[in-house]
């Protein structure tokens, strides 16, 4: 599995998380796709990736919504 860090939205758009483009491609995703999302509490939630140039290449951006699903804590 792939284990990225958690940061905080550019977008405040529940169903959407953005990573860079660069991670995208490296994770051989495309934009739209759907990915499955665990915490480390072993909470999962699906969740449509985005590009997103200001993000960092090894952090995830996600709402806070998105957050308390999966019950991640914010750095």
């Amino acid at each position: 599995p792939n284990t990225l860090l958690v940061d905080e939205a550019s977008i405040d758009d529940d169903a959407v998380i953005s990573v860079h483009p660069d991670k995208l491609a490296e994770l051989d995703l495309l934009p739209g796709d759907q990915v499955l999302v665990k915490g480390k509490k072993r909470k999962t939630t699906v969740a449509v990736i985005t590009p997103d140039e200001n993000a960092e290449i090894g952090k995830l951006r996600m709402s806070k919504i998105v957050r308390s699903n999966i019950r991640s804590v914010q750095d």
